[in-house]
């Protein structure tokens, strides 16, 4: 079950942070609105929501295939800090997105005509 195997990834992974959290000295958390909303954001939907997508995807397409999305995380990152910061990407940072795009067209196009050639 897609949603059960979610959720026990995700206890299992929260209940030892818990625990190490009690005995690491650390400053008293403020507990204001922004934190909040950052904590429930990364909560949520950065955790819960992507990892129940990702399960989703493994259990629709062969793990190859949804790999291949994980991929474009980097791109995704220079973009946003483009965008978020004002970091505008230089000449290696663009070569870089341009070989993982050519990596990705040819990846998905080898990886469907491999797909494809061992459907009965």
């Amino acid at each position: 079950d897609l949603l059960a195997a979610n959720a026990w990834q995700l206890m299992a992974g929260a209940v030892p942070l818990i625990l190490i959290a009690f005995f690491v000295e650390s400053r008293a958390i403020e507990w204001t609105p922004y934190f909040i909303g950052a904590v429930a954001y990364n909560a949520v939907l950065a955790t819960a929501v992507a990892w129940t997508l990702w399960f989703f995807a493994l259990q629709e397409m062969p793990a190859g295939m949804a790999g291949l999305g994980t991929l474009t995380v980097p791109v995704l990152g220079v973009l946003a800090a483009w965008l978020q910061l004002g970091e505008v990407p230089g000449p290696w940072e663009g070569l870089g997105m341009v070989l993982i795009f050519c990596g990705l067209a040819l990846l998905s196009g080898l990886g469907a005509i491999f797909y494809r050639s061992r459907q009965p």
